[in-house]
């Protein structure tokens, strides 16, 4: 059976982002995160010609993909590793509210661990906003992936205790069947026919009241359509990553897609609807070209796919370009 590069490719073109996202070069970064989702989408990457085609992979990439295919490695992404403090920015990096900027400047000032950055930050109540303190503190448990088990916990307190008016979505992986998730991602939507004051007000009051229960620990940021913290199943539970989003009914479809995921499928999605004349985001899908067929107003998932022409997949079955089928 023939090796696939593709996990390797992955990475080392990623290690490049990293670094050129760390020495501030953006349309560098630009150009290899349109070659990395490009790449993402395809099953597998045994030989050059499996990149043919494929949008963001220039010659420039395609004499990288042979350097990895023929030594199973890339000189460049070597280089950087050992030249650039990547472990330290990438550490930093995934403490949610701490960017590209601040990371850079942490480490410019000798901060390049965790344990550094609790030391720094308790010493200068300045060095962090409000957004990265939590982030921090929150980090080790930021880092664990959530168990099924524990998410559809999640689910039964948040859906259940919603006002009836709403309708209610957890996405991510977590729709698609996986054994575990990042964090917890839940759409709402409200009738179309409700003032967008009293939907926001609804909204308000439904995260005051996860508050109350102590199921809602920390904020990011809260505001009438979209709320962002932290939130925990019970004392012994550790804390997790919440995002509420109020999503317009007109839009709810398009976002139930979108957010679902996979990335892979997500991305081979997108590019089929294009070759059809549409584009499509977390909002709506959208005619390019003229001459195709006026888009209509869509109330579940499957409708998208039936106007596409596609043959309607279940959420655990995207997992990349392969599962995008014509009818």
């Amino acid at each position: 059976m023939a090796t696939n590069f593709k996990d390797t490719i992955l990475r080392e073109l990623e290690t490049l982002q990293l670094a050129d996202e760390y020495r501030k070069k953006p349309f560098q970064v630009k150009a290899y995160a349109a070659a990395v989702e490009s790449l993402q989408a395809v099953p597998s990457v045994t030989k050059l010609e499996d990149v043919n085609g494929l949008k963001g992979v220039g010659e420039k990439i395609r004499q990288k993909v042979q350097e990895i295919i023929e030594t199973g490695h890339l000189r460049a992404a070597d280089e950087v590793r050992a030249s650039l403090p990547l472990d330290a920015y990438k550490t930093l990096r995934d403490i949610h509210g701490i960017g590209p900027a601040k990371a850079s400047q942490l480490i410019e000032q000798g901060i390049t661990t965790i344990a550094g950055l609790r030391e720094a930050s308790e010493g200068n109540a300045k060095l962090l906003t409000a957004a990265q303190k939590l982030g921090l503190k929150y980090y080790e448990e930021s880092l664990q992936r959530i168990p099924r088990a524990e998410m559809r916990e999640h689910e039964n307190i948040v859906l259940p205790g919603l006002d009836p008016q709403f309708e209610g979505t957890v996405v991510g992986s977590y729709r698609r069947g996986a054994e575990s998730s990042g964090d917890i991602d839940i759409l709402l939507t409200l009738p179309d026919t409700m003032p967008a004051k009293e939907q926001g007000a609804l909204f308000t009051h439904m995260i005051d009241l996860f508050k109350e229960i102590d199921y809602i620990v920390d904020t990011l940021s809260s505001g009438p359509t979209k709320f962002l913290g932290y939130s925990r199943v019970d004392e012994g539970y550790p804390v997790r990553r919440l995002d509420l989003l109020m999503i317009p009914r007109s839009e709810y479809a398009c976002a139930i897609l979108y957010f679902t995921g996979s990335k892979e499928f997500n991305v081979a999605f997108r590019g089929y609807a294009l070759e059809k004349g549409y584009t499509l985001n977390e909002h709506r899908l959208q005619a390019v070209r003229e001459g195709v067929p006026e888009v209509p107003a869509f109330r579940t998932e499957q409708d998208i796919f039936t106007f596409l022409g596609l043959e309607y997949v279940e959420p655990q079955n995207r997992r990349d370009g392969r599962d995008v089928r014509v009818l």
